[in-house]
């Protein structure tokens, strides 16, 4: 498998959250903002990355006056070496009709140690999130 930059969270604590934008047509205060959250930030060669998404919601009411419409495309993930542009693993998330989902990225037993970058593509921003991983063996 290949690296993506990732920043990585301890134990199953999420380190990295990246906050995206608001919901569209609503203001801040009637939106939770959608949200990715990466774990852990390091893991052994053939470990896991669990990638979560929250209220990722094109119209959201959250004031019990209307309905909640999330995103229909999924989230991507990808981990990338440091040094190069071509994943070692990869995988979707699908968003479900609550704004949420949640997936495991495994990664290959012989994965070199080294610093690789989860890269989390989501429909609502143009430009890819980037998160730092560590693999080290032990």
């Amino acid at each position: 498998m290949t690296g993506a930059r990732a920043l990585a969270v301890v134990g199953l604590a999420a380190v990295a959250i990246a906050t995206l934008a608001g919901c569209a047509g609503h203001s801040e205060a009637e939106c939770a903002q959608p949200s990715i959250s990466v774990a852990p930030a390091s893991i052994a060669p053939g470990g896991g990355i669990a990638v979560a998404v929250s209220n990722a919601l094109i119209d959201c009411n959250d004031t019990g006056g209307g309905t909640n419409t999330a995103y229909s495309d999924p989230v991507t993930a990808a981990l990338l070496p440091a040094d190069a542009t071509a994943p070692v693993a990869s995988l979707e998330i699908p968003i479900g009709e609550d704004g949420n989902g949640i997936a495991r990225l495994d990664t290959d037993a012989g994965l070199p140690e080294g610093t690789y970058v989860l890269e989390v593509t989501a429909p609502w921003e143009a430009v890819p999130y980037e998160f730092e991983i560590t693999v080290t063996a032990g």
